[in-house]
């Protein structure tokens, strides 16, 4: 059997490239014929990716290469090299729903796997059908794996566009509890199964394997590891309370110039396995990412996830699904906002829990291969 991937992997974003590895390696387990489609999608690429460099002709984005360019091109090359290890079969660059169709047409595959980070969100691909496996030539099955939403309301144009496109697939998985009702709002009558996301399909020491070691000074032994996406106020209270309370040093993943408040270091230009590194190692993790928070799970670290002011349900859905919701620090909470947790016990239940939610997908996986 041949098998065909489509997965958000382009971006210069930790949790798009690991669970597309994820689901790439774990597809590959099952049957070795499995190719990776390199779907370069512009508006997910960097900005110092060919895909958008007639983009530089535009004043702002110029003066943003001018300054970061150097930091984008390191981060770039550390990703393409992750790629480079454990991706075992991918196509050349692809950047059209046309030049998809063609190479499929020229390949054939028996079965295409779409999935999974908001594959599906419609505002978040720009209503890009290629997502839905539009491509695949005639006679394969298309199947989804925890393909994302991502929010937990669509609008009317986002359900037309999602109930035009999913006509056709054999079977749908998605990754929140939340896509199911959105699925029905969309008139699709189909059996749909919830799964969670790939990153949680390799166990803890196929990641450890991943990692690069990071070099870090003596002061930073022991740290508070900080990755957030977004501007959040309850955020700020939250390294206040913990940089008060804990005393140790706080380390952050990001890209952001200048001085950072309560950031004693900064790393920059990181890549996915470096990523892995610093979460893995880290004393605390303190964040508003779902990969962020799917990764100190896996590595059963001292989670304080902070609700996002707009998505919280990828987070809340992973942390209700573990038992590992009292690490979630919601935009109600006030004084004294960060819980106090019993964290061996509570990763004594979520292991077990998250060994049974990766066979329960796995078996998802196995039965659509073999098919």
């Amino acid at each position: 059997m041949k098998i065909a991937l489509l997965t958000i992997h382009s971006a210069l974003n930790y949790g798009a490239l690991l669970q597309a590895s994820a689901l790439y390696e774990t597809l590959y387990s099952l049957e070795k014929d499995t190719t990776l489609l390199n779907f370069r999608f512009p508006p997910f690429c960097s900005i110092v990716d060919k895909t958008r460099r007639k983009e530089l002709r535009n004043c702002k984005n110029l003066l943003r290469f001018c300054v970061k360019g150097c930091s984008i091109y390191k981060k770039k090359k550390r990703f393409d090299l992750f790629i480079s290890k454990y991706i075992h079969r991918i196509t050349g660059e692809i950047t059209t729903e046309e030049q998809l169709k063609k190479y499929c047409e020229e390949h054939t595959f028996d079965l295409f796997v779409c999935g999974s980070d908001q594959i599906w969100n419609p505002y978040n691909i720009r209503f890009e059908k290629a997502f839905f496996l539009s491509f695949a030539n005639k006679g394969a099955r298309k199947i989804s794996y925890a393909a994302s939403i991502g929010q937990d309301t669509v609008q009317e144009d986002g359900l037309v566009f999602l109930n035009k496109n999913l006509v056709g697939f054999d079977s749908i998985s998605v990754r929140e509890d939340s896509a199911i009702q959105i699925l029905r709002e969309a008139e699709i009558t189909q059996e749909v199964f919830v799964h969670v996301d790939p990153v949680f399909l390799l166990s803890q020491k196929s990641w450890r394997e991943r990692e690069i070691t990071v070099p870090l000074p003596g002061s930073c032994k022991e740290y508070v590891l900080v990755y957030r996406l977004t501007n959040n106020p309850q955020f700020d209270k939250v390294l206040e309370e913990l940089k008060r309370n804990s005393g140790l040093p706080f380390i952050a993943i990001t890209d952001r110039l200048g001085k950072i408040p309560f950031i004693d270091k900064k790393f920059m230009s990181v890549g996915p396995a470096e990523f892995l590194y610093f979460i893995d190692n880290a004393e605390y993790v303190v964040t508003d990412s779902f990969h962020g928070t799917a990764f100190s799970l896996i590595f059963e670290k001292k989670l304080i996830a902070v609700s996002n002011l707009k998505k919280n349900t990828r987070i809340t859905t992973i942390l209700e699904k573990t038992g590992m919701i009292d690490c979630l620090v919601s935009q109600n909470s006030s004084s004294n906002i960060i819980p106090k947790l019993d964290y061996p016990a509570m990763y004594t239940k979520c292991r077990s829990r998250i060994m049974e939610l990766s066979r329960e997908a796995r078996r998802y996986l196995e039965n659509q291969v073999h098919n």
